[in-house]
C-alpha cells in the first residue's frame, strides 16, 4: 500500500501497513507480537488513520477492513462468520465461546456475555484513544518516535492516574519504595514548599471572605472592603494581599456579568484568556523580574518542536535557558473533553521530563525541577516534577476549581493561601538556579 510522506500511520507499524495489501487483522497480529488488547488498540488506530487518506482507494480498503474487523465482537450473525471463528481459534477462545453455546440460558453464559461486553468496551475506549492520540500528533507535527512515545502513554482501564513510563507518583507506595534507598530525603526536601509567610492585611482579607455568608451583596461587600487604606498600603509588603484581592474582584465581576460566560461554551483559548492565563499572571506580576511568562503556540529548545500554551522562563541571562514551568490547556468551557485531558496530561509529563534534565545544569546539586499546570473545565491542577536517579517524581500540590457561583468563589478564596505558597516555591527555584 502506498503511504505518502505526510501520512502519520502508526509509528513502529508503518513498515506493515506500507508492505500489506489488504489490511489482514491476522498478518498484523502475527507481526506486532502483542497481546490481544494492544493488537487491536493498534490495528484499531491503524484504520482510524488510513480512513481520513486521500487516496480513494486506501479509503475503501480500510472501511472493509474496520468492517471485518467489528464481526470479532459476535454479535448476532457476526457469530457464525468466518473472521468470528479464525478470531476466536487464534485467541484461543474456541472452546470457551462453545462452551458458552451450550450453556444456553444459564446464569454462567450471561456471566460471559457480561464480561465481554465489559472486554469489548475497554477495547474500544482502547480505539478511540489511540485515533485522537495520533490525531493530536499530527496536529501537534510530531515524529513518528514522538507518538509512538506518547500512545505508549495511554493509561490503563483500571487506573485513576495518569503515569508516564518512567514518572512515579509521590504516593505511598513510592515513598515505601524509595524509603529505602539514598535519595529519599533530597526527592522530599524538593518536592516541598516553601514555608508559608503572608501579611496581617492578607490573613484579616481572606478571613473575613471566608467568614461571611454566601449571598452575593454579603460577598460583595466583604470582597471589595480593603483591611488597608490607601494611604497605608505598600506595593511589596502587601503584595499577597494585593494578589488576592485582584483574583477576588475578577472573578466577582464575572459572576455578576449580564452574561454569565463562565458557564456558556467556549473554546480552549477564549476561556483561558478569563481563566489559567488571567490566574498566572496575576501572581506572577510583582515577580516578572524573575520569572517572564509566555503564552499560546510557543516552543523552546529543550523540547524541540513542541508548542506549550504557556512557559515561565528564567529572566537571569546566566540560566536564560531554563525553563522552570510548563503549561497545558485541554479545552475549554463545556466542551466535554476527557479524552484531550488525557492526552495533554500525557504530552505534558512525557515533555515536562526533557525540561527537567534540561534544568539540571543549573543546579548546583544537578538535579532539576519543573512545575506544571494542566487546565481542564475549569479546574487547574499543579504539579512539581523532579528527577531521581533513572526515574522522575511527580508530586500533585492541589487541584482547585475555578468559581462560577458565590459559595465556589468562598472556596476559592480559603485555597488562596496555598496558591501563593507554591507561587512562593516556583520563585524560589527560580532564584537558586546558576549558570
Amino acid at each position: 500500500m502506498h503511504l505518502t510522506d505526510d501520512q502519520l500511520v502508526d509509528y513502529a507499524y508503518r513498515d506493515w501497513v506500507a508492505q500489506t495489501a489488504d489490511l489482514d487483522y491476522f498478518s498484523f497480529a502475527r507481526h506486532c507480537q502483542l497481546s490481544e488488547r494492544d493488537t487491536n488498540a493498534h490495528y484499531g488506530s491503524i484504520l482510524n488513520t488510513l480512513l481520513k487518506s486521500p487516496d480513494h482507494q486506501v479509503v475503501k480498503l480500510a472501511k472493509q477492513a474496520q468492517k471485518t474487523f467489528q464481526q470479532r465482537k459476535g454479535k448476532g450473525s457476526n457469530e457464525m462468520s468466518a473472521f468470528f471463528v479464525k478470531y476466536t481459534q487464534f485467541w484461543g477462545k474456541g472452546d470457551e465461546h462453545r462452551d458458552d453455546q451450550q450453556q444456553g440460558a444459564s446464569s454462567s453464559e450471561a456471566f460471559s456475555r457480561l464480561n465481554k461486553r465489559q472486554f469489548d468496551a475497554v477495547n474500544d475506549l482502547n480505539d478511540i484513544m489511540c485515533s485522537t492520540i495520533v490525531d493530536n500528533a499530527k496536529k501537534l507535527k510530531m515524529s513518528m518516535d514522538e507518538a509512538a512515545e506518547l500512545v505508549s502513554t495511554l493509561p490503563k482501564p483500571n487506573s485513576s492516574s495518569i503515569m508516564v513510563n518512567d514518572i512515579l507518583d509521590w504516593d505511598k507506595a513510592t515513598k515505601m519504595i524509595l524509603k529505602e534507598t539514598s535519595c529519599y530525603k533530597g526527592i522530599k526536601k524538593r518536592l516541598a514548599l516553601e514555608p508559608a509567610i503572608r501579611s496581617s492585611v492578607f490573613i484579616q482579607y481572606i478571613e473575613q471572605i471566608v467568614a461571611c455568608s454566601p449571598t452575593q451583596h454579603n460577598l460583595q461587600v466583604a470582597i471589595r472592603t480593603s483591611p488597608v487604606s490607601p494611604a497605608d498600603y505598600d506595593c511589596y509588603a502587601h503584595a499577597d494581599f494585593r494578589i488576592a484581592e485582584k483574583l477576588m474582584h475578577h472573578f466577582l465581576d464575572l459572576i455578576q456579568a449580564p452574561v454569565k460566560i463562565l458557564h456558556e461554551r467556549s473554546l480552549e483559548r477564549t476561556a483561558a484568556c478569563s481563566t489559567t492565563i488571567f490566574l498566572i499572571n496575576t501572581l506572577f506580576l510583582s515577580c516578572n523580574d524573575t520569572l517572564k511568562l509566555k503564552w499560546i503556540e510557543v516552543s523552546v529548545e529543550p523540547s524541540g518542536s513542541v508548542k506549550w500554551d504557556g512557559l515561565g522562563l528564567a529572566v537571569d541571562d546566566g540560566c536564560s535557558g531554563a525553563v522552570p514551568m510548563v503549561a497545558e490547556f485541554a479545552g475549554g468551557i463545556r466542551t466535554h473533553t476527557k479524552l484531550k485531558k488525557n492526552s495533554d496530561h500525557a504530552k505534558l509529563l512525557l515533555h515536562a521530563k526533557d525540561m527537567v534534565d534540561a534544568n539540571s545544569k543549573y543546579s548546583s546539586a544537578h538535579c532539576g525541577k519543573v512545575f506544571c499546570i494542566l487546565y481542564h473545565e475549569m479546574s487547574i491542577t499543579l504539579d512539581i516534577l523532579v528527577n531521581a536517579e533513572d526515574k522522575y517524581v511527580r508530586k500533585n500540590i492541589m487541584e482547585f476549581k475555578l468559581p462560577t457561583t458565590e459559595l465556589e468563589l468562598k472556596e476559592f478564596a480559603a485555597k488562596l493561601e496555598l496558591l501563593l505558597q507554591w507561587r512562593d516555591t516556583v520563585i524560589s527555584n527560580v532564584k537558586s538556579l546558576q549558570s
